[in-house]
Order: structure tokens, then C-alpha cells, then sequence
């Protein structure tokens, strides 16, 4: 899988062109990734520091205590976030101990720096995906705006999900995109691939898997449908890999989700005690966020969205703050264009077809 995405972007971007644009990212990510001198401003990320630190392998001779959720070294017990990003940082802090210690704030570094190349790596896939379905220029175009995106250079200096999700997300994307224009057993494979990384980063983004069945609803109604049609059980088989796979890796990066998903603990129980579905006035697990999105909870970081107008709101902030007005102008006009767009070509080639 790694060196299926290594050879896509090698193809894609090892070009001179698109060094400037990757320059700039690299530059704008790292530069004063030290920002707070250590004193760890932004709560979730001192947050997931303080779960990371917790977190240990037990030897070998004792693995097995792994399948148990409440002794497991292993078991977060914290579920706001997905589990992958915590074993991500906490396995390369593995690596890095072997040659140096490691102290707490050298663990601050190490999730901002992977953060920040997660970021990168979202850029590099805006480059692909876009020379994918429009042109290489396209392609250059979005991923030098994004790398100049206020929200973006800002997540990529703290250590939090965001940046991760959208990489994951992004390369989801390009996948299905190659499902739409070429099929392929492999597309659909990575599809899932990546979908479960994503999930595993944050169960919110389960919307996602209307893309993917987008993506097979196209292919399965497209030009090559006939051909398709005739051998239907093998297309949806290749659905059935997508799905499969996307729920393995999940259960891989995020096996407590499982082992760990619904005790029924007292209500007085440690918050580090909380399981994947719990529910707490003052703890941020997916029950908790759940209650959380429909407005039954009273948590003060919450309050500034009451009144607020669906929607209207959240662009207003994305386009003012996170991208920044000309930044912001540019992308809603995109996305209404490029549907417009889509959407009268999808309709020329039904045309195209008929006529044939």
C-alpha cells in the first residue's frame, strides 16, 4: 500500500514545477513549530500528550493482556479522537528512545512535526488529485492555495487529529476518484484502506463511505456499463473488499473501540476509566460528543454556538478566520463552478452515450 501511494505521488510530483509549492508548504508548516516554548496553550493537545505519555507496551511474555480492556497498557480509555494518531506518535517516540530520551516536551515536538508532515502529505495529494481530474495546472494551482491556508499552517503546529484526518480524507478522495475513471480492484482496496485510517483518526468522518458508494454508483452506471452490468456480482464484490478493509484497519488502529466499547461503569467511575461509547457531563468520548453535536450538553467551549445559524455559521468562520476572506471567496466560488461543471459534463456524456 505504501508503495502503491510512494509511485503515484513519485509520478506525479517529481517534477521542478511543483517544488516551489512543496517548498512553501514545508516552510510555512515547520517555521516556529517550538510557538509556545513548551507551555502547551491549545488544550486538546495537552490533552492527547497527557494520554500518549500513558500509554506503554507490556513484554512480551505478558501480550496477552492486551485483549483486556481494563488491565491493557495499551487501552487509551479516551475516545474524543480516534486511537491511530496516539500510536503513531507514541511508536515513533519508541524509535527515537532508543538512540536518545525522550522527555514530555520533546514528545510536543514529535506530534507537531508529524503533524505538520501530515499536512505536507495533504498538499502533495490536492497536486494529484487534481492533475487526476482536470489537469496538472489545476493541480498546482489548488495545492499552492492550500498551502497558504491560514488553517491549515496553524493545525500544522499544533499535535491534534485535523491535520491526519485530512490527509487520509484527501487520499480517500483521489482513490475513489480512480474508481470512477478506472475501476480496479486496487482502487477499492485503498479506498478502504484509507477510510479506515481515517475513521480510526476520528469516528465522525463516517460520512465518508457515501463517497465511496458514490464512487461504485458511477462506475457501475458509466459508459463501460454493459460490460459492468454483465459481470455485477464480480463489481460488487470489489465494494465488498472496500468494506471489509476499511473495517479491519479500523479494528487494527483502534482495537478498543472493540475490546472496550460499551461497560457499564458507575457514573462516579475516574475519568481515565472510560470506555469507547461512555457518556459523561465532562468527558469527551463518543457518547459524550454525540450528546455534545445535538446541543444536550452544557460544556463551556460549547456555548458560543448557541444561536447560531446552521451551516451559515461555519462558513462564515471557514471563509473570515480559517482561510481568510480572498482565500474564502476563491473556494465557494470553486466548489459552486466545479459542480456546475461536473454536472453538465456527467450530462454531455450521457448524451455521447445514448447516441452511440
Amino acid at each position: 500500500m505504501i508503495i502503491r501511494l510512494l509511485s503515484i505521488c513519485k509520478n506525479n510530483v517529481m517534477r521542478l514545477d511543483f517544488f516551489p509549492v512543496l517548498l512553501i508548504a514545508i516552510i510555512l508548516r515547520f517555521y516556529g513549530i517550538n510557538w509556545d516554548g513548551g507551555s502547551l496553550f491549545h488544550p486538546d493537545e495537552r490533552a492527547i500528550l497527557f494520554h500518549v505519555e500513558n500509554l506503554s507496551l507490556p513484554p512480551f511474555s505478558e501480550m496477552l493482556v492486551l485483549l483486556n480492556a481494563l488491565e491493557s497498557p495499551l487501552n487509551p480509555r479516551w475516545f474524543p479522537y480516534g486511537s491511530l494518531p496516539l500510536y503513531i506518535v507514541k511508536f515513533t517516540e519508541a524509535v527515537i528512545s532508543l538512540f536518545t530520551e525522550v522527555s514530555f516536551n520533546d514528545l510536543r515536538i514529535i506530534g507537531r512535526s508529524i503533524s505538520a508532515m501530515a499536512d505536507v502529505g495533504t498538499v502533495v495529494m490536492i497536486f494529484v488529485l487534481g492533475s487526476k481530474i482536470y489537469s496538472r495546472k489545476v493541480g498546482y494551482l489548488a495545492s499552492l492555495l492550500l498551502s497558504l491556508s491560514v488553517i491549515n499552517i496553524q493545525l500544522s503546529h499544533y499535535y491534534a487529529v485535523d491535520t491526519y484526518l485530512s490527509f487520509f480524507i484527501v487520499t480517500c478522495i483521489y482513490f475513489m476518484a480512480r474508481i470512477i475513471i478506472d475501476g480496479g480492484t486496487k482502487n477499492y482496496l485503498l479506498s478502504g484502506v484509507f477510510i479506515g485510517f481515517s475513521l480510526a483518526s476520528k469516528i465522525s468522518v463516517l460520512p465518508i463511505f457515501i463517497g465511496l458508494f458514490f464512487a461504485h454508483w458511477c462506475l457501475y452506471n458509466n459508459e463501460k456499463s454493459l460490460l459492468i452490468r454483465s459481470h455485477s456480482l464480480f463489481a460488487h464484490k470489489k465494494l465488498l473488499i472496500s468494506l471489509v478493509a476499511a473495517s479491519m484497519v479500523f479494528f487494527v488502529t483502534t482495537p478498543y473501540a472493540f475490546l472496550d466499547w460499551n461497560r457499564l461503569e458507575p457514573c462516579s467511575m475516574p475519568l481515565t476509566a472510560l470506555n469507547f461509547l461512555a457518556t459523561n457531563e465532562y468527558a469527551c468520548w463518543v457518547g459524550g460528543e454525540l450528546e455534545m453535536v445535538r446541543g444536550e450538553s452544557g460544556r463551556p467551549f460549547t456555548q458560543q454556538y448557541i444561536g447560531t445559524v446552521p451551516f451559515f455559521y461555519q462558513i462564515k468562520q471557514l471563509s473570515l478566520f480559517g482561510l481568510g476572506l480572498p482565500l474564502g471567496i476563491v473556494v465557494w466560488i470553486s466548489l459552486i463552478f466545479t459542480s456546475f461543471y461536473s454536472i453538465s459534463k456527467r450530462k454531455h456524456l450521457d448524451l455521447l452515450i445514448y447516441l452511440e
